[in-house]
C-alpha cells in the first residue's frame, strides 16, 4: 500500500488514478489505496522542480476535476468516508459547515449549538449566569459558551429577545440548575 506500479516519469494525473479503486455503482464510495493520514488520503504531487508537495487525495481529486478550490473553502465529504475519492461525494463549503456537520452527525467531540439554544445561552449570560453554569444546562463545554459570548462562533446568531431565563416559557430545562455569576 502506498507506492503504485506506475513507470517512472509518469504524470502526476496517472500516478493519481493508480491509487483509486472504483466501486461498480457509482453512487458507492471509491477507495483510496495510497497513503493516508487519520484515515485521509494524501498525494505527493511531483513538482516541476523535482520537490513534491503533499496533497489530500479529496482536495487533489476536486481540484484536478473542478479546478482550484476558492479562497475560505474546504472541501467536505457528503459520504463521510475521509478516504473516499468519489467526486459525487464531493462538495465546497466552509470550514465552519464542515464542523458544524461534524458536530451533527457525532464525528466530534463537540456539541453543535442549534440557534434557539445559543439565543438561550446569551439570554442567560445577559442575565447573570456564568458561562460555566450554562455550559452544563447545554451539555456543552465552557469553551463553547466563552466562544460564543466573545463573538468567535455563532456569529450569524443575533440576540434580539429581551426574554429572561426566569421568564422563557420555550425553555425546556430547568433555570434554576443555573448558579447566578459573582
Amino acid at each position: 500500500m502506498g507506492r503504485s506500479l506506475m513507470p517512472k516519469g509518469a504524470s502526476n494525473e496517472d500516478r493519481f488514478w493508480s491509487h483509486i479503486i472504483k466501486a461498480s455503482d457509482p453512487e458507492d464510495c471509491w477507495s483510496w489505496r495510497g497513503g493516508n493520514l487519520k484515515g485521509y488520503g494524501i498525494f505527493h504531487v511531483r513538482q516541476e522542480d523535482g520537490s513534491y508537495k503533499t496533497y489530500r487525495a479529496h482536495r487533489y481529486l476536486f481540484e484536478l476535476i473542478n479546478g482550484p478550490i476558492p479562497n475560505g473553502l474546504e472541501v467536505l465529504h457528503r459520504c463521510d468516508v475521509p478516504g473516499c475519492c468519489n467526486p459525487r461525494h464531493l462538495v465546497l463549503g466552509t470550514h465552519f459547515e464542515n464542523m458544524k456537520d461534524a458536530a451533527m452527525k457525532g464525528r466530534s467531540y463537540r456539541k453543535w449549538l442549534d440557534d434557539e439554544s445559543v439565543r438561550r445561552a446569551k439570554k442567560y449570560r445577559a442575565a447573570g449566569f456564568s458561562q460555566t453554569a450554562i455550559a452544563n444546562v447545554l451539555g456543552v463545554r465552557s469553551s463553547t459558551i466563552s466562544n460564543l459570548i466573545r463573538g468567535k462562533s455563532h456569529k450569524e446568531i443575533r440576540h434580539t429577545n429581551t426574554t429572561t431565563p426566569e421568564n422563557d416559557k420555550s425553555a425546556n430545562h430547568p433555570v434554576e440548575s443555573l448558579a447566578c455569576a459573582p
